[in-house]
């Protein structure tokens, strides 16, 4: 990325260098051929074919200007959706990380520590911006997963004290699983089609 940066600087700080070396050039040129041209300027058909030549090179500077920021704004659009699809990710294998460790441990309602991780995660969860998301495939997984960790911390403190609590648990710990390995799976596709737009 840092690569990148320097890259886009390079072009820039390239397309200020050529414009001032343009009109160095041109305000050269004029200075040593006005004083052979100025009889042909007296003539007020040329000063107006001269005139409508400078507003046309002004339109094509404006244009090539504007198409130059187009191009360097869509690439810091696409540097920051890939940011953030990349710390929304790591969010999710974090929380992957604790699911998989909570099949294969006894879930019990006084296990404070595996149940507290997970209301943080959700509240992490709670607050991403999901108009972010490049794919309706990435937003449905991304709602979906947050549906089901929601599951898990709801029950956690409405049922605590069922008698089959560490099933019912077992069960929401499973498909949540489930739902982010979907979000973790379809955010690579995502992660590819954002490399490939350059």
């Amino acid at each position: 990325m840092k690569g990148e940066k320097s890259f886009r600087f390079c072009s820039e700080g390239n397309l200020i260098l050529a414009l001032i070396v343009g009109v160095g050039v041109g305000v050269g040129l004029g200075w040593f051929t006005f004083p052979y041209l100025f009889p042909l300027f007296q003539n007020s058909g040329l000063a107006a074919w001269v005139q409508a030549l400078g507003s046309i090179g002004a339109i094509v500077a404006a244009i090539f200007i504007m198409k130059h920021q187009s191009k360097v704004q869509m690439e810091e659009r696409r540097q920051e959706k890939k940011i953030f699809l990349e710390t929304v990710s790591g969010l999710m294998e974090g929380i992957q990380t604790r699911l998989i460790a909570a099949k294969y441990k006894k879930l019990v309602a006084s296990d404070d520590e595996t149940w507290n991780a997970f209301e943080i995660d959700l509240s992490c969860l709670e607050v991403t911006n999901m108009e972010m998301f490049e794919s309706k495939a990435l937003l449905d997984a991304f709602i979906k997963s947050r549906a089901s960790l929601n599951l898990i911390v709801k029950f956690k403190f409405l049922h605590k004290d069922a008698v089959q609590f560490p099933v019912i648990m077992r069960n929401l710990v499973k498909k949540t699983d489930e739902a982010v390995l979907e979000f973790l799976q379809e955010s690579e596709v995502v992660k590819n089609s954002i490399e490939h737009r350059r």
